[in-house]
């Protein structure tokens, strides 16, 4: 399903640099810089709903050093990713600079004999650095699918896993989601400095699964 953390017991609707984002944790991981975990209550910081703590999902910026990665990926089931990751300086004083990452990935089927698992991802972003002021501002794409699983169930012991598909060959969870973002940090004086940070985030969720919930009938085990 959706990618979901708790801290401390306590379920993290998750941040994303730095602010509140309950879509936070399905961020594609080519597009993530860094983790960050804050465990206890912290509010103070990130809102409600951080009784257990903070999990920061921090996402690439742009850099005046040139970057140029490409990365290719093959596993079981025909699973076939690729990622690009560029970043430089646009002006000669490197005040101004840009990163772009885009991904892919696409599956045949997946263990269950469901469709497999697809992914497009798309961030990009801006940023102007000098010795007052560093503003980002950028946009993110994610639109992923993530097959069902082979289930099982537990009646007089855990049951072996049924051999036949259940539903149909699409079924699994579609997660859309689009970003756009702004971070600033603003020298006023040497002991003053304005931080302003906004993110507005559209997200869709598509769910087509099946589950077994109980026997109808004990003697065939009709689900």
């Amino acid at each position: 399903g959706v990618a979901s953390y708790r801290v401390r017991g306590f379920a993290s609707s998750g941040v994303s640099n730095g602010i509140s984002n309950p879509y936070a944790s399905s961020t594609n991981v080519a597009g993530i810089d860094r983790i960050e975990v804050l465990k206890g209550p912290s509010a103070i910081l990130s809102g409600a709903d951080a009784l257990g703590g903070v999990v920061n999902i921090v996402t690439k910026k742009p850099t005046a050093d040139r970057i140029r990665d490409v990365t290719v990926g093959y596993a079981s089931h025909r699973d076939v990713s690729a990622a690009v990751d560029i970043g430089d300086a646009i002006t000669d004083d490197e005040k101004l600079s840009y990163r772009v990452v885009a991904a892919g990935a696409q599956a045949d089927h997946n263990d269950a004999d469901y469709d497999g698992r697809e992914n497009s991802y798309l961030l990009s972003a801006l940023r102007w650095k000098d010795d007052a002021t560093d503003l980002t501002v950028g946009f993110s794409y994610d639109d992923s699918y993530s097959p069902q699983n082979r289930y099982t169930y537990g009646f007089n012991g855990v049951q072996d896993i049924p051999s036949m598909r259940l539903g149909g060959r699409h079924n699994g969870i579609e997660v859309l989601s689009k970003s756009g973002f702004y971070d600033l940090e603003q020298v006023i004086q040497p002991w003053l400095t304005v931080v302003s940070r906004m993110q507005y985030t559209d997200t869709d969720q598509d769910l087509n699964v099946w589950n077994t919930i109980f026997p109808m009938s004990v003697d065939d085990m009709i689900m």
